[in-house]
């Protein structure tokens, strides 16, 4: 049988393992009749023979027919509890099923159980699947050891045939093969063997030849070969530079050409943490915070009848499907676990449309793989490699903060998994523990605590932190009560976590510690996980608040942060509840870490009397609650100042940054480092002020660097605006602070006031919080609106000229992509800031006072001077650029083509006088199937300046309806009488801006692009515009710093030059 078919037809030389032998008198009798969920040490990978299922989390007991040797759950056999308990006492009981009692054949033979050194196979030699496992353990252990040396998968037949391997692989699992105790372990040694950059120079042809041959390596089986060629390149990598040697700036725009924004803006930090070498302390520390499995504990376990374990329906993971699989893996970012197989390369291997078919398949090779760990129970030595995580040693000065990773393809799992039960998970959670993906959650917890603190008859605020919480759950407990709190989640984690899992140390040499108790670092499963296990925690805290005047209180959670306002002695309850029912759970609050914050010295004596034994820490200041702050103004003031003064650091490190790569400080400001202080002014209210620093630094030091002279206080009013309005999306955040706040308080009101009526099953409507997203939108359109009509009362007519160019569709998309440089999207800081020079109509530093022609240079000039063939360029870039947009969706496209010539017929049927019957006339591009199949479609480009003396005093749709009404008079008839087409004038302005028809022309293009690659039409029409935006701002730059007609030379040229009679030389006087 082959490894990779359940058939010796499917056998190939292709396949890795080429042949499995097993033959039915070969295997080893089978003494055992029953089989349980106990007998851990057996391989069992039969179906039933009657209902034909495999065993799933519930079908713990089996027996087998002693005659025809199939196996059957007790309950489709007939066999209740009490009779395979007697089969069990008795090992020579031979029971038959009704089929053979009958005397009937049996048209079906399953396999039974066998112990996997009974397999032998070939894979390249002769061997066991035994060996084979030993051979890819000794792989992985040298693979956790490599530094990280990829390339992204090549495109062609190489590419394709790398992930029909790895979905083969994957597929050893689903399909129960004998071999899926290797299938995933193979999975994790296969991507890093086969992606193993060969030098640090090397360019995608040399990938495809070593990914080829590579291929080849491993269908023969010779994964020595494969390891020592890998560790032979591992061995002549260049170490990485010292600490001292880090240069910023170098670093921020590398990682930005690459599009990695969150890594680039985290180095825009003052308080950076270093990665701390692998010692005795640092792994002693880390051992100390990851302990070993405690056991279960009875009194933990869930007996309430509100949680009863119901029958999961698989059918709610149908959902998991290969899209769903393909949006988990583009919505994945960061580096990857042990192997380091980052989401880079899993984006390429999974999204790219180039491997069609194959790319396809693997999705949904893996949502079938997920569906699989939800619904059955897994061994967990098959799942080892998969769940292994990669442990960060962090610098927390004093410290350690581990950070784990783990491998991508289970992160992907992950999120597929949680989508497909979201709101399970948020049910089974309730209203109280905030983490388990509510929207809003963390916010509706400081609202609502607040809130609460701020009541008359409240008292305090106890803010409770808990020691190495994550890492301390019981974790037995947790996965019993997983089953009755949510069921759907149940299966997964038990899969997961059933046994430890192993943490590699990142640098350590292929060191490793267990996770065994506590959820897994690299987990993206853990924090719901984490938040539905403190339940019963909750509830039993919750039976506490029976006194409504003495000892009333509010409880709510984020993740571990538990928080109780109300009267102390409700709270002083409920603490000592925690205390009790905590540990029990794996819950360990820490009472010198813990506060209680009072409203008065004198409630603070109170305070003292009640709590004063339990070492928590009393305070009538404040203190910070989940990033938010809660206390005296005096506190607060002292904690908003202390944050704007590290915002103003990362502003003036970002302009450092800016004065050389203002392109990426610029997209660095404005999709990550300006909502650092988002969240603050979204949770504390009356904090305008404070924020007026932050906007002087913003103001006088990163907009300057950025733009490259100072704007004055109106100009600052223009780059406030968004994009789509012309603006740079650099709000004022003085401004901005007060509005936040109230769409926060107004979107989180439904959850909040779920916490503040202490309801612990239920959850807030959905719907309300969507109704108030939107109603927030729009009043802010609505805000913004305004702010920007009264910003045009202020402005000459050339400023508001240039916002309404800027405001055009596709005219700002250069500025709200990313530099990335592959797709050359990269501007230089001269081209950045002559860009934004141009956007507004500001003079551009150092630009020629005059023109080649003589004229007085300026930016309207420039853009409209035929001189040095700068428009015709402009017209040509634009030109090619729709012709390469065509060809990836039509055929027989050609630039300028000839038309038909007329032959005598122009009168007819044209207007000689507007009409063009030249006989070699020409259009720009032709192609056929853009309307229809075969008609042939032709464009004729033509690019203005609005700002030219033509265009004077004309609206913009005035001028777009002028030069398309030109465009058709002269070319639309001969194209439809002679050439049998159509035509579409394709219009745009050197803004950007397109007119109507070649805007209807770009979104067919568009839509016929995203059904050829199986791709939303938002994505592609996004990047149409993005391309032809910067096709043309490339020309228009150098439209406007072009040289212009010839220097005056007194030299003559050479060809005029008569050597021989030149004074002094040849003896000539």
């Amino acid at each position: 049988m082959n490894l990779f078919s359940e058939s010796k037809e499917n056998d190939n030389s292709n396949s890795a393992f080429t042949s499995f032998h097993q033959s039915r008198e070969d295997q080893t009798t089978t003494k055992r009749t029953i089989f349980t969920s106990n007998n851990h040490n057996e391989t069992f990978s039969a179906s039933c023979g009657l209902c034909n299922k495999n065993p799933g989390r519930k079908a713990a007991r089996w027996v087998q027919c002693y005659e025809c040797n199939i196996w059957f759950h007790i309950s489709c056999a007939g066999i209740n509890r009490s009779q395979f308990d007697d089969l069990d006492a008795d090992l020579n009981n031979k029971w038959t099923c009704k089929v053979c009692k009958r005397g009937r054949t049996v048209k079906s033979h399953k396999v039974p159980p066998v112990e996997t050194d009974d397999i032998s196979c070939t894979w390249g030699v002769k061997t066991t699947l035994n060996q084979i496992s030993s051979k890819m353990d000794a792989c992985y252990d040298s693979i956790v050891r490599w530094k990280k040396n990829f390339f992204l998968l090549p495109r062609g037949n190489s590419g394709k045939h790398f992930i029909v391997e790895l979905t083969r692989l994957i597929n050893l699992y689903n399909n129960d093969t004998l071999l899926k105790a290797i299938s995933l372990k193979s999975v994790m040694i296969f991507l890093p063997l086969m992606l193993q950059k060969p030098s640090k120079n090397s360019k995608a042809r040399d990938h495809a030849k070593y990914l080829s041959k590579r291929l080849d390596m491993w269908k023969a089986g010779n994964i020595q070969g494969l390891l020592d060629e890998a560790n032979e390149i591992q061995k002549r990598l260049v170490s990485s530079r010292r600490a001292n040697d880090f240069n910023l700036t170098k670093k921020f725009t590398n990682l930005i050409l690459k599009g990695k924004l969150s890594q680039a803006s985290r180095l825009i930090n003052r308080d950076r943490g270093g990665l701390l070498k692998i010692d005795e302390s640092v792994k002693s520390i880390l051992l100390e915070k990851h302990p070993e499995g405690q056991p279960i504990n009875r009194d933990a376990l869930e007996t309430n009848d509100t949680y009863v374990s119901q029958r999961v329906q698989e059918v709610i993971f149908e959902q998991i499907d290969g899209d769903m699989v393909e949006k988990a893996a583009l919505r994945t970012e960061g580096s990857g676990g042990p192997t380091l197989i980052d989401s880079d390369c899993w984006k390429r291997i999974l999204c790219s449309k180039n491997f069609k078919q194959q790319q396809a398949d693997l999705c949904e090779s893996i949502a079938e793989l997920t569906k699989k760990l939800c619904v059955t129970s897994a061994n967990p030595t098959d799942l080892r490699e998969l769940l292994a995580s990669r442990l960060i040693p962090l610098d927390k000065n004093p410290g350690v903060r581990p950070i784990g990773i783990g491998e991508i393809l289970r992160r992907i799992i992950g999120k597929c998994v949680t989508w497909s039960i979201k709101e399970d998970i948020e049910s089974s959670a309730g209203g109280l523990q905030t983490c388990a993906g509510h929207k809003a959650g963390i916010e509706a917890a400081i609202h609502a605590i607040h809130d609460t603190y701020k009541e008359d008859e409240c008292e305090g605020l106890l803010l409770v932190d808990a020691s190495n919480a994550f890492n301390s759950l019981n974790r037995k407990v947790a996965l019993a009560n997983m089953s009755s709190l949510c069921p759907p989640f149940f299966q997964y984690l038990q899969n997961t976590y059933a046994e430890p899992s192993r943490l590699y140390l990142s640098g350590g040499n292929g060191q490793f510690i267990h996770s065994s108790e506590g959820t897994t670092q690299g987990d993206n499963c853990a924090m719901a996980f984490y938040a539905i296990s403190t339940v019963p925690i909750i509830r039993s805290l919750a039976k506490e608040n029976v006194d409504p005047v003495t000892e009333n209180f509010k409880q709510a959670w984020f993740a571990d942060d538990a928080s109780a306002a109300g009267k102390l002695l409700g709270i002083l309850k409920w603490w000592n509840k925690l205390v009790d029912v905590g540990p029990r759970y794996g819950y360990f609050p820490n009472p010198n870490k813990c506060v209680l914050i009072v409203k008065s010295e004198s409630m603070k004596d109170k305070a003292n009397e009640i709590f004063g034994k339990l070492g928590i820490q009393i305070t009538c200041r404040g203190q910070r609650h989940l990033g938010a702050i809660v206390g005296t103004q005096e506190y607060k003031e002292e904690y908003i100042r202390e944050k704007v003064g590290e915002w103003k650091e990362d502003i003036k490190t970002l302009a450092s940054i800016a004065k050389t790569e203002p392109q990426g400080a610029y997209s660095a400001m404005v999709f990550a480092i300006q909502h650092r202080w988002k969240f603050i002014q979204r949770t504390v209210p009356e904090i305008s002020e404070f924020f007026e620093e932050l906007e002087y630094e913003i103001h006088n030091t990163l907009l300057p660097a950025l733009i490259g002279r100072e704007i004055s206080e109106l100009e600052r009013e223009i780059v406030a605006l968004p994009v789509r309005l012309g603006g740079l999306g650099i709000p004022i955040p003085n401004k901005e602070s007060k509005h936040e706040y109230e769409a926060s308080r107004q979107i989180t009101k439904s959850l909040k006031d779920v916490i503040i009526s202490q309801k612990l099953l239920e959850t807030c409507s959905k719907k309300s919080i969507l109704d108030a997203k939107n109603l927030m939108k729009m009043l802010k359109g609505n805000r913004t609106k305004l702010a920007y009509n009264q910003l045009l009362e202020k402005l000459d007519s050339s400023t508001k000229r240039a916002l309404e160019m800027a405001k055009e569709k596709g005219a700002s998309s250069w500025l709200t992509t990313l530099p990335l440089d592959w797709l050359g999207y990269t501007l230089n800081r001269q081209e950045f800031r002559d860009s934004i020079a141009l956007r507004y109509n500001w003079k551009i530093k150092d630009m020629p006072a005059y023109c080649g022609c003589g004229e007085e240079n300026e930016i309207d000039h420039s853009l409209s001077c035929k001189k040095g063939g700068y428009v015709i360029l402009r017209h040509n870039n634009i030109r090619d650029t729709t012709a390469k947009l065509l060809e990836e969706v039509c055929y027989d496209v050609q630039i300028e083509p000839r038309l038909i010539p007329i032959n005598g017929e122009s009168g007819e049927v044209y207007d000689t006088a507007r009409g063009n019957i030249a006989e070699n006339a020409r259009l720009d591009v032709a192609a056929r199937g853009v309307w229809s199949q075969y008609d042939r479609s032709f464009v004729d480009i033509r690019v203005t300046h609005p700002n030219c003396l033509s265009n004077s005093g004309k609206s913009l749709q005035e001028i777009y309806e002028k030069h398309e009404k030109e465009k058709k008079e002269f070319y639309e008839s001969r194209v439809i009488h002679v050439e049998r087409g159509n035509f579409t004038p394709l219009v745009f302005t050197t803004s950007g801006g397109m007119a109507p028809a070649c805007q209807q022309f770009f979104k067919r293009v568009a839509t016929m692009m995203a059904d050829k690659r199986g791709l939303t039409y938002q994505q592609i029409i996004s990047y149409v515009r993005t391309r032809l935006r910067f096709a043309m701002l490339r020309s228009t730059l150098i439209a406007v710093r072009g040289f212009r007609g010839r220097a005056k030379n007194k030299e003559l040229p050479l060809y005029d030059v008569d050597f021989n009679i030149i004074p002094g030389m040849s003896g000539a006087i």
